[in-house]
């Protein structure tokens, strides 16, 4: 039987079933920097959350691929969670945050925006967590700022990322740390599983806030998935209209902007793919 290939960055183990093209180093490129900002937010280790979540989409596998960083439709497609964000205390303007989509090279990409509105436990408070929290929180900052500098720290602590590491991962660090992967089981399914993931020195209340952010968006019967799975399987039920020839990811590319709501970082993933298909 043919071996499998192994290596690990900061801790994540990656898999090749093929002869790898290069270093997993070389392979990750501009990714790394979005994983060290995970692993850097803690003097603790990532630790992946006891059990997982593990279900499945009548969709295209590579839908997920775009959906991971696309936040055109957090306002529309998630218009629930957002009311329900608000009603508990929210800032309502902080939904209109501002941020950036790169594409990193090799079809990863990334989008990044703040505020965020549903806070992070390291280290941005929220009308989301109890009161009591924010003293510790503010501290975690300043201690951050301390370690790693204001810059950095405001990038760790008061932005959310999505980032997507070609082909089938995507590692969300936002109120709930996750990590999710998808493999198709046919030309439209897709299998999904998710980790949430946590710091071994975070407080009881802490992990308790991340796992609630998890099952409460992310998981299969929360406010999020619901929406997205209902939406894609509509769109691969749209694809099999013979007039519908190509997909338009065209948004931003004119000005060349870096907009979160624009495509780049979509268009990444696409030219990329079409790197593998077209080749002999």
């Amino acid at each position: 039987m043919p071996q499998i290939k192994l290596d690990d960055y900061r801790g994540f183990l990656f898999i090749s079933f093929g002869e790898p093209s290069a270093s997993l180093a070389s392979y990750l490129g501009g990714a790394k920097e979005y994983i060290d900002l995970v692993c850097d937010q803690s003097e603790g280790s990532v630790e992946v959350l006891p059990e997982h979540l593990h279900h499945s989409i009548r969709a295209n596998w590579k839908l997920l691929a775009e959906n991971g960083v696309d936040a055109y439709h957090l306002p529309i497609a998630h218009k629930r969670f957002l009311d329900l964000l608000d009603s508990l205390g929210t800032d309502p303007n902080s939904h209109k945050r501002s941020g950036i989509g790169y594409a990193l090279g090799g079809g990863h990409a990334v989008i990044k925006s703040g505020p965020p509105s549903t806070g992070r436990p390291i280290a941005y408070w929220s009308p989301l967590f109890p009161a009591e929290m924010k003293a510790e929180i503010d501290k975690k900052f300043d201690d951050l700022v301390a370690r790693v500098g204001r810059r950095r720290a405001e990038d760790m602590a008061h932005t959310n990322r999505s980032l997507f590491i070609f082909p089938n991962l995507v590692i969300n660090d936002i109120l709930g740390l996750n990590i999710r992967t998808f493999f198709p089981t046919s030309p439209d399914e897709v299998e999904v599983t998710v980790w949430g993931a946590g710091f071994s020195d975070e407080t009881t209340e802490e992990r308790a806030m991340r796992v609630s952010a998890l099952i409460s968006f992310i998981g299969p019967g929360g406010f999020g998935t619901p929406d997205d799975v209902e939406i894609l399987e509509s769109c691969q039920r749209s694809y099999a209209h013979a007039g519908i020839g190509y997909s338009d990811f065209s948004r931003g590319m004119s000005v060349g902007t870096t907009n979160h709501t624009d495509e780049e970082q979509n268009r990444a993933f696409w030219r990329e793919w079409a790197n593998y298909v077209e080749q002999p």
